[in-house]
Parts: structure tokens; C-alpha cells; sequence
């Protein structure tokens, strides 16, 4: 009887476990702790995403730094589909 992936115990490969997201991984997300550490006011979060991305671009995010930090993501989602995307880039 040939037996299925799943009674083989075959793990997929999943993006999380390769990319190591965590500080110090090789795509860090969100250093900062994201979007739940600063409530629910929508427009705040954004321009938070955005000073976060500077002080990382900057070197002065301090425990959270992300070392040789050069270019950064915001992505930001309000209600009724409003929403903003940002790429933030060393000069």
C-alpha cells in the first residue's frame, strides 16, 4: 500500500522557517513589536510605520535595530479598504 505525504510526515517548507523574520533573521518583521503595540488609531499607525522605517534606516532604533538596515516596507490597511504602501530606501 503506498502511503501519502501526510502519513510520511513530510513538513513543507514554509516562508517563516526560511525567512527567520525575527531581529537578527535574515528578513526581519516588525522590530518594533507591529502595528497591535499601537492601538487602533489607523492613521497613527501608519506615520508610526514610517518613523520606525527612518530610525532603522538611520541606525538609531536603538535594541531594535536591524543591522545593515537599507531599505524598508510599510504596508498599512484602513476601514473601507483605504489603505497605504510605502518603500523606504538609504540615499
Amino acid at each position: 500500500m503506498r502511503r501519502s505525504a501526510c502519513a510520511r510526515r513530510v513538513t513543507p517548507r514554509s516562508s517563516s522557517t526560511t525567512a527567520r523574520p525575527a531581529l537578527g533573521g535574515r528578513i526581519p518583521v516588525n522590530p518594533s513589536g507591529g502595528l497591535s503595540s499601537f492601538g487602533e488609531a489607523i492613521p497613527a499607525q501608519a506615520l508610526a510605520q514610517v518613523c520606525e522605517l527612518t530610525w532603522q534606516l538611520r541606525g538609531a532604533a536603538g535594541a531594535r535595530q536591524v543591522e545593515g538596515a537599507n531599505v524598508g516596507i510599510a504596508v498599512n490597511q484602513g476601514l473601507f479598504g483605504h489603505g497605504s504602501a510605502i518603500v523606504v530606501g538609504r540615499a
